[in-house]
Parts: structure tokens; C-alpha cells; sequence
């Protein structure tokens, strides 16, 4: 009896789990994937050198809160407050566009580029091109992790207007 209700729990809680995640495959070189604290474009067709998968976007995804978190206790908030949101507050809040890359030595890193989702408004297409914009403070930003170790470095905050 105890083993079937971790069983039934176990099934329960992989299906609840198993909803949360979704991808879809938009083309042969780009995948949508949406997770209960972000969603995101991953876009192969950039890159000849390596490709990106789910996984390693989770990875990144991870390295990214940690780092966040470490900016919001250093007090690091550039272009952020007033009129630019906190970006460690609304990290749920940001459309991501993953790009892969390698590094000076040749490992592998997730270029992530954000945007706030109520800017995609002006950039209908994000799930299909890169957006770019130049200010708009914190509601556009980017950053490198190197996925071996996690590391998150290149950040950087667009400038305001």
C-alpha cells in the first residue's frame, strides 16, 4: 500500500512537473521552450560551431538566477529603478533569445539576450529574429555563461534613453 501511494504521488507530481516545460520546434535551427519561470528561443542557426540544447539552457538558466541573485545582494542594479525595472525582481517577466558560442579557448557558452515581455509588442517576430534595440535601460539586457562551469560574465544593461 505505501509503495503504490508513492508510486501514484511520484506520477502525480512527474505529470504536474512534465507540464511545466514545454518545447516546440519552430524550425530545423530554432526551438521555443517555455518554463514556468522563463521561455525562451534557442537559435541554432547562428552558430556552425556548436549547438544549443534544452539542456544546456536550463544549465544557463540556473548560472543566470544565481547571478542575479548575487547583483541584487552586491547592491550591482545599473541602469535600474525609476522608470527601469529591477531586473532580479522581473527575471520571470523577461523573453529570452539563446544564441551559442565559443569562447577564447573553445568552450562552450549560452549568449542569452532579454527583453521585458511587455516590449514584444514591438518586436512581434522575437520568436523568429534577433531583437535589437539600443537604450531602453533595463528593459533590454544580455549576458554570457560558460556552461561548464556556470559562470556568468558579459553583462550588460542597455543605457537610457
Amino acid at each position: 500500500m505505501k509503495i503504490q501511494f508513492i508510486f501514484c504521488w511520484g506520477l502525480f507530481l512527474g505529470g504536474i512537473l512534465g507540464k511545466l516545460q514545454a518545447q516546440e520546434i519552430l524550425s530545423d535551427t530554432t526551438i521555443f521552450l517555455k518554463k514556468s519561470d522563463y521561455q525562451g528561443v534557442i537559435f541554432n542557426q547562428y552558430s556552425a560551431q556548436i549547438k544549443l540544447s534544452p539542456q544546456d539552457i536550463i544549465h544557463a538558466e540556473e548560472a543566470l538566477t544565481w547571478f542575479m541573485e548575487k547583483q541584487r545582494r552586491k547592491r550591482s542594479l545599473p541602469n535600474q529603478g525609476g522608470e527601469c525595472p529591477y531586473i532580479h525582481r522581473k527575471l520571470r517577466k523577461y523573453k529570452r533569445q539563446y544564441l551559442g558560442e565559443l569562447d577564447e579557448k573553445g568552450r562552450k557558452v549560452v549568449r542569452i539576450l532579454a527583453f521585458l515581455e511587455s516590449e514584444t509588442y514591438f518586436f512581434p517576430t522575437w520568436k523568429q529574429k534577433i531583437v535589437q534595440s539600443q537604450g531602453g535601460c533595463s528593459h533590454f539586457w544580455e549576458i554570457k555563461v560558460r556552461l561548464k562551469t556556470q559562470k556568468c560574465y558579459d553583462y550588460r544593461i542597455n543605457p537610457r534613453n
